[in-house]
């Protein structure tokens, strides 16, 4: 039964019961993301993330996450370390709402670096996402 004038929330950006329940799993592996110097990769998720992890797979390269191609080409990314100390790979969590990531190596040589990405994701389209990022100060 409805009450006149009152109407449900769709899934959508601002709608808290989307960001409350479990996520849909969504992982990918065995990614290479090419040097500094090159094209980044994109990781387009299905649908708007909840959060999502970024494995480095490589114990001595660093690597570049951001949300725009600009951002990981410019300065406007966040860095996974690799681990050279204890020569483990690291992960990284992300708590942000997003449709795509783009991912490049931190370093400026032929080397590349190994990822895997694992997103929770929501219900809702990327197509609900406004913004579009282009790597201006603060957006990466």
């Amino acid at each position: 039964m409805s009450i006149k004038g009152f109407e449900y929330p769709s899934p959508g950006l601002n709608n808290v019961g989307s960001y409350q329940i479990s996520g849909i799993p969504f992982v990918t592996g065995n990614l290479t993301a090419p040097s500094s110097s090159a094209t980044p990769i994109v990781v387009a998720f299905p649908t708007v993330t909840q959060r999502f992890w970024v494995h480095n797979g490589d114990t001595s390269k660093k690597l570049r996450v951001g949300f725009s191609a600009n951002g990981v080409k410019g300065t406007n990314y966040f860095v996974v370390e690799g681990d050279t100390s204890n020569n483990t790979s690291q992960v990284q969590e992300f708590r942000v709402r997003c449709d795509k990531i783009y991912l490049l190596g931190d370093d400026s040589g032929a080397n590349t670096t190994k990822i895997s990405i694992m997103g929770e994701l929501t219900g809702i389209s990327g197509y609900d996402l406004a913004a579009v990022y282009t790597g201006s100060v603060g957006i990466g």
